[in-house]
């Protein structure tokens, strides 16, 4: 007899990612969806509570995480395009 389990999430793709594989492990008794929240309200909520230094700085901490895993797979992608340009040249220069 498999585990039930209950969801909680929002609507996106890795809830997609995420239940599709703990469909083979366990049974899904339910999934409750969560309205996101606005970003400006996070942020205001979390200046409440630690102060508007903390959290500009914790602002600052994920623009620079998201620009630098952006920045990464930029250049996965353009690593990747360029080898598949190389190939092709190679292709059309032996002919």
């Amino acid at each position: 007899m498999k585990l039930k389990i209950v969801i909680i999430a929002r609507d996106c793709d890795s809830t997609n990612i995420v239940y599709n594989y703990l469909k083979r492990y366990f049974e899904i008794d339910a999934i409750v969806f969560e309205k996101p929240i606005p970003r400006k309200k996070q942020f205001f909520n979390r200046a409440k509570r630690l102060g508007y230094m903390n959290a500009i700085s914790q602002v600052i901490f994920f623009l620079c995480i998201a620009l630098g895993v952006g920045a990464v797979v930029g250049l996965r992608s353009l690593i990747k395009n360029l080898m598949h340009l190389k190939k092709m040249l190679m292709t059309f220069s032996k002919i």
